[in-house]
């Protein structure tokens, strides 16, 4: 099995993005993350906890992100590479109070890809 602590870091940047309802407070604080296997070799991954700060990023590792967010900070457009070759591309959508948030990310690394469910639940 692919190495689980870096789809965890490689998703864990993924968490600035709300819903197209109202304007999205921003986020930031610790959420539960949890990523459900949709498709794909790279196998599960545990569920985590991410703190995010004041700028919406949870980025911890040497990986850079390039987030796309919407008008009403509602959506994020995901596109992270790593050193190693590994990069992940999706969308996550927040609902209007930060607290949730659900999306799709699709993981590609030199030795697996995958596509997951990913929700975020503010603790």
């Amino acid at each position: 099995m692919w190495a689980s602590s870096r789809i965890v870091a490689t998703l864990v940047v993924l968490v600035v993005g709300c819903s197209s309802r109202a304007p999205c407070a921003d986020r930031s604080g610790t959420y539960g993350v949890k990523y459900a296997v949709h498709s794909g070799n790279c196998g599960s991954i545990p569920e985590q906890t991410v703190t995010i700060g004041g700028d919406g990023d949870a980025v911890t590792t040497a990986c850079t992100s390039k987030p796309s967010v919407s008008s009403d900070n509602c959506a994020v457009t995901v596109d992270v590479t790593c050193p190693d070759g590994t990069t992940s591309h999706g969308t996550i959508t927040w609902d209007t109070a930060g607290a949730s948030a659900t999306g799709t990310l699709q993981l590609t690394s030199p030795i697996c890809s995958g596509t997951y469910d990913v929700t975020y639940t503010r603790r």
